[in-house]
């Protein structure tokens, strides 16, 4: 089951019938419960698909006992070394061909979101920030939460606790109702419609037919890079929608994943913007540490200020890989390790000769912060080629461009995306001027209403049309 699909409205329909017919703390953690396992045997085929889930979550679920009984020295590390492993093994990373492979391929679905939240238990578990016995039943709704079991976003565990707890006089406003129905549809539209658009109309078509004009290798290659991260942004900022959306109906507030991360003026910035709940895990597990130990080990108020440059290409470098499990994954986390530890490297030089005052007075210049916002956004694109291309076609493809063909790709990504920025910032304007002279009241009951079925009705028509391909998103199944 798809969560952009008919059949999962529908489970959400019949969950919420079931879910808001009693209000009692129990019934509703049991009817979520039922809600996550149908969800998640939607996801396999097979009875045995779900070896490798059940696998790791056995091992998941003895490790957390062991943290909650145990206070070895050693306990937590050789925990998260154990899982680690046992997640690389069964998600078949290609250092395990020389070790051993399964006879077929299983499906791992999830596996990497709910690695994220045992990681979390266990750590703060043993670090005493969760202070009471963790329930298996509680356990297992937290893990495999049907709406962000897929693709997140990544709720810490103390937050999921507390929410559920308040479950039990949930309540919902007529207010509440209408939001989370109009973001379940905005994000809806996302996906099927402008999503659709970017992927279905540019990015296949450039790909499958514009790449074999040699000569105009260069300026398809950007458009490509163009479409691709716009139709990955919009798809999944519009399934994050839908999910915080689902997720309110049921009384839970998922964090965040998107904060305009287009209009980020350099790549740490943006990391702060874009899947905000997995930037925030890796800060808070990998990076935090990382530079705790840099500065336990070796404090020296000189070199204290790289420590920084170091602990974000590891985190990063580390983040990109777990996007996926082939080489290339290995090129596409240089790709970001580099991007944030220069950028970071720079910030430090900057404000080092320039001193703070004048750095800061060069990032408020315009001319410069619009520059700035225009290569972070080329760079991501161009990074985001590993998503669509194998180890093989990458090489091949940057050996047809060559450096000339490179450096014109990513000038004129960046001259492309000057250009949208402004355009943009025009349009913003107008949209601001007319806001504010027209006076239009879009708050009435009825014209909220009207708004929000023409939406649900654009929504089920492309749903239910045949021709309609609806674009899969990247981070799905992982």
């Amino acid at each position: 089951m798809y969560i952009i699909s008919l059949y999962f409205l529908a489970l959400v329909s019949a969950g919420l019938l079931l879910y808001h017919a009693v209000p009692n703390l129990l019934w509703r953690r049991i009817v979520i419960f039922l809600l996550n396992m149908v969800f998640l045997i939607s996801q396999f085929k097979n009875p045995t698909d779900m070896i490798p889930l059940l696998i790791f979550m056995l091992s998941s679920y003895i490790c957390i006992c062991a943290i909650q009984r145990y206070r070895f020295p050693h306990i937590l590390p050789a925990s998260i070394l154990l899982l680690i492993l046992i997640f690389v093994y069964l998600k078949q990373y290609d250092i395990m061909k020389y070790i051993f492979t399964f006879d077929r391929p299983f499906k791992v679905v999830g596996l990497s979101y709910i690695l994220f939240r045992v990681l979390q238990l266990l750590v703060d578990k043993y670090q005493g920030d969760i202070k009471e016995k963790i329930s298996t039943l509680r356990t297992f709704n937290y893990l495999f939460f049907f709406p962000a079991f897929l693709s997140g976003p990544i709720q810490r565990y103390q937050d999921y606790r507390d929410q559920e707890n308040g479950i039990e006089i949930l309540k919902l406003s007529p207010d509440t109702v209408y939001e989370a129905f109009s973001r379940i549809a905005n994000g809806l539209l996302k996906v099927v419609l402008i999503s659709a658009i970017f992927q279905n109309g540019f990015f296949d078509a450039i790909v499958e037919m514009k790449f074999d004009v040699i000569g105009l290798l260069w300026e398809w290659y950007c458009l490509a890079c163009m479409a691709y991260m716009l139709q990955l942004y919009i798809s999944f900022s519009g399934y994050v929608d839908v999910v915080i959306g689902v997720g309110r109906l049921f009384g839970f507030t998922l964090p965040e994943n998107f904060n305009r991360p287009l209009s980020s003026k350099n790549f740490l910035e943006f990391w702060s913007r874009w899947h905000i709940s997995l930037s925030e895990w890796f800060k808070l597990y990998l990076f935090n540490p990382i530079v705790k130990a840099l500065n336990h080990r070796y404090l020296n108020p000189k070199v204290v200020p790289y420590y920084g440059v170091v602990a974000f290409f590891v985190t990063f470098f580390i983040m990109g890989i777990w996007h996926g499990t082939t080489r290339i994954f290995v090129v596409y986390g240089l790709f970001l390790g580099l991007g944030v530890s220069i950028n970071k490297l720079y910030e430090v030089i900057m404000r080092k000769y320039l001193g703070k005052k004048r750095f800061t007075g060069l990032r408020s210049n315009k001319f410069y912060s619009v520059f700035c916002q225009s290569l972070t956004i080329t760079y991501f694109a161009i990074a985001l080629t590993c998503l669509w291309n194998d180890m093989t076609s990458l090489s091949k493809l940057f050996e047809r461009l060559g450096l000339s063909g490179t450096t014109a790709t990513i000038g004129l990504c960046i001259a492309l995306t000057f250009i949208g920025i402004l355009i943009f910032g025009l349009i913003k304007i107008f949209a601001n001027f007319m806001t504010k002279h027209l006076r239009i009241d879009t708050s009435g009951f009825w014209l909220r209403q009207l708004g929000l079925s023409v939406r649900l009705f654009i929504i089920i028509s492309i749903m239910f049309s045949q021709t309609t391909q609806i674009p899969v998103i990247a981070y799905v199944g992982f």
